[in-house]
């Protein structure tokens, strides 16, 4: 029997904010970019003086020049000198913490975690040479806030997004289409706040992370969901 402990799949499902909940959503978004881009700001200014060390040169040229099997000696050192300044995820987790208690009326702390665990991801492909460089995000950009039951975090329940004392906006949820219904009925791992931007105009989703394994789609529910 095929082992799903660690299988997880996600479906998506349209909020309707009253005006006052939207605004305090779009209000949470531009905090969490702003957030995002400092951290990226602060975190850039350490590794252009890490990028400069003659130690750190030569080490990546030696990973360039090295076979892939005898990377490890070299990635090592690499980790070690990435730590000292503190471009790392446990730097960026340390970094954003004083952030969060600045802004704790509207990031509570896991959402706060989950953007700084967003600017590591970046600087992994970073750091791996699939991306030449990292940007500041946009409002476009910026296009999610992901958070985790528990503490004031995003959550669903009864029907509603939770996130904190100020949202509770109901969930569109098809009770007619069985994806959607079987879906609910998994444990939920994470929840994500999805924002879309067409003309100047947010529109929010709730994308919800469940444990176990995906219901099977109807053709027509495949390619509603690609449309």
């Amino acid at each position: 029997m095929a082992n799903h402990a660690k299988s997880f799949f996600s479906a998506q499902f349209r909020l309707k904010p009253e005006p006052f909940q939207a605004h305090i959503l779009d209000k949470r978004f531009e905090i969490g970019r702003e957030m995002y881009n400092k951290l990226l700001a602060a975190s850039q200014r350490r590794y252009r003086e890490m990028a400069k060390t003659r130690e750190y040169r030569e080490l990546m040229k030696q990973l360039k020049n090295c076979p892939t099997d005898e990377t490890q000696d070299i990635e090592s050192k690499l980790d070690d000198i990435r730590a000292k300044y503190r471009i790392s995820e446990q730097g960026f987790l340390e970094d954003v913490e004083p952030m969060q208690r600045h802004f704790s009326g509207n990031i509570d702390e896991l959402s706060a975690r989950n953007i700084a665990l967003r600017l590591w991801a970046a600087y992994e492909e970073l750091l791996s040479g699939k991306v030449d460089n990292l940007q500041s995000a946009s409002p476009e950009q910026f296009d999610y806030i992901e958070g985790e039951p528990g503490n004031g975090g995003i959550e669903f329940a009864d029907g509603f997004l939770m996130w904190g004392d100020r949202i509770k906006v109901p969930v569109a949820i098809n009770r007619n289409d069985a994806y959607e219904v079987e879906a609910l009925q998994h444990e939920i791992a994470r929840c994500r706040i999805v924002r879309k931007i067409t003309d100047g105009k947010s529109k929010y989703y709730l994308q919800i992370v469940f444990k176990g394994v995906s219901p099977r789609k109807t053709k027509k529910q495949a390619a509603a969901a690609i449309s």
